[in-house]
């Protein structure tokens, strides 16, 4: 069995993605946007895990932030025989 460290929004957070969302942002993506900003790289799983969203909402915010230029996008290969991993490291902006 694996230790894992999962990171959690806190309050600041919720004010943050409920600013977003008053400005006319998916619930998706400010909550994703607000996970991203507390880390410096984050799998998809990762998001999914720390944020409660399910997969299809995690990837349909990514690919609408991907296709805006508001992250980027890493595929990280395992040397192990284990899936690719998609990583998206916070951007310098």
């Amino acid at each position: 069995m694996k230790d894992y460290e999962v990171k959690v929004l806190d309050e600041n957070d919720h004010i943050f993605i409920e600013t977003l969302r008053n400005l006319g942002m998916s619930r998706n993506v400010a909550t994703t946007m607000a996970y991203l900003m507390n880390v410096d790289e984050a799998s998809s799983r990762e998001i999914e895990i720390s944020t409660g969203l399910r997969q299809p909402e995690v990837s349909l915010a990514m690919r609408l932030m991907r296709n805006q230029s508001w992250v980027t996008y890493v595929l990280k290969r395992n040397p192990v025989k284990a899936p690719n991993k998609d990583l998206f490291p916070r951007s310098p902006c």
